[in-house]
């Protein structure tokens, strides 16, 4: 059995959807999560945190996700880390497409789901 803890960094400028993010993600068991609602301390705190998976809204207010990602992905430390979106703006029917070779998993879908779609995008550890 593998006891290894995969962490998750949620990044949404609504705290309200990181903290249920990370209530949700954490009761499953084997998952750690940090959370951040200022894009800005993205890079930073993947760095520090050296997430398994990274998942990101897309509208950030002064970021948004695709600037995120290409932070991260200028970044050696952080370039390898799968994002997956997260976002309002993504419909259901939506999700079968790609941003930038990443998931999308839309806002508007039955919590339970979302969760279920994030654990699917961690990285086999």
């Amino acid at each position: 059995m593998n006891l290894t803890l995969r962490k998750v960094l949620i990044i949404d400028d609504d705290p309200n959807v990181t903290k249920l993010l990370r209530i949700k993600l954490e009761a499953r068991g084997g998952i750690q999560t940090a959370e951040i609602s200022r894009a800005s301390d993205a890079a930073a705190r993947a760095q520090e945190f050296r997430p398994d998976l990274i998942v990101c809204d897309i509208d950030l207010g002064t970021m948004d996700g695709g600037e995120v990602a290409q932070q991260l992905g200028g970044d050696p430390a952080t370039a390898g880390i799968p994002i997956v979106y997260l976002s309002s703006l993504i419909t259901p029917q939506d999700m079968d497409q790609r941003s930038g070779g990443r998931k999308l998993i839309s806002k508007k879908l039955p919590f339970p789901e979302i969760i279920e779609l994030i654990v699917r995008e961690l990285p086999a550890g």
